[in-house]
């Protein structure tokens, strides 16, 4: 079985803006998507994953990121990060609009 993605039904819109607000500050995050993937294990509920297209470090980028959120009191547990162009998943991101492109 494949691990499957696309766009998200249902998604908090409160999360787009919290993620939003705090990529505006970071220089080095270029665009953002949104997607909704489901690992072939059933276990496991589909999440929203956020792809980042940064500069540099994604790493820090991730654990900042993270850190933002759980100060704003947003559980983590629904939401998987990753690099939108280095991973298995560029050529479906590279297909949508991000939600987020730096100018």
């Amino acid at each position: 079985m494949q691990t499957l993605i696309g766009k998200p039904l249902n998604y908090s819109y409160n999360l787009i803006s919290l993620i939003t607000k705090f990529i505006e500050s970071k220089k080095d995050v270029k665009k953002a998507y949104l997607a909704c993937i489901q690992y072939p294990d059933q276990k496991y509920l589909p999440k929203i994953l956020i792809g980042l297209d940064v500069v540099d470090d994604i790493s820090g980028i991730i654990l900042e990121l993270q850190s933002h959120l759980n100060k704003n009191r947003h559980s983590l547990n629904e939401i998987e990060f990753t690099d939108a162009i280095n991973s298995q998943f560029k050529d479906y991101f590279l297909k949508i609009n991000p939600f987020y492109e730096r100018c």
